[in-house]
């Protein structure tokens, strides 16, 4: 049996369903990557729930590190000496730089899209 947490109260039912969208809820939409009901029948929320905002924080950490890095290969292409060089280093870095500062808004855009909609199921 999966590791569950307790996050918040269910009707009688034992699922939470007012405003949510069959077969999941918000949830679903929000993170397809998660598979299952977001709440079971006792009202407890599957591991796979934590391992989504886990997998998220982790991305966006590993988005910040290529940030980083593209930031300091920008700033070591200007003490290049031969010019090719330091065009090359220059559109790379600066390509890195897009590509990780674009997935690091991804990936909190749509952590914090859950979680506005985690807080209004809540209310």
């Amino acid at each position: 049996m999966p590791s569950i947490v307790r996050i918040f109260p269910t009707d009688q039912s034992g699922l939470r369903t007012e405003g949510l969208h069959p077969p999941y809820g918000w949830f679903s939409r929000a993170c397809p990557g998660v598979k299952g009901p977001l709440i079971a029948d006792t009202g407890w929320v599957s591991m796979n729930y934590i391992f989504w905002w886990l997998r998220q924080i982790v991305l966006v950490l590993v988005g910040c590190f290529f940030l980083a890095l593209g930031i300091y290969t920008l700033i070591l292409a200007y003490h290049m000496k031969d010019p090719f060089s330091f065009v090359m280093t220059f559109f790379a870095s600066n390509l890195m730089i897009l590509i990780s500062a674009t997935l690091v808004v991804g990936f909190i855009i749509r952590m914090v899209k859950v979680y506005k909609d985690l807080k209004i199921t809540e209310e």
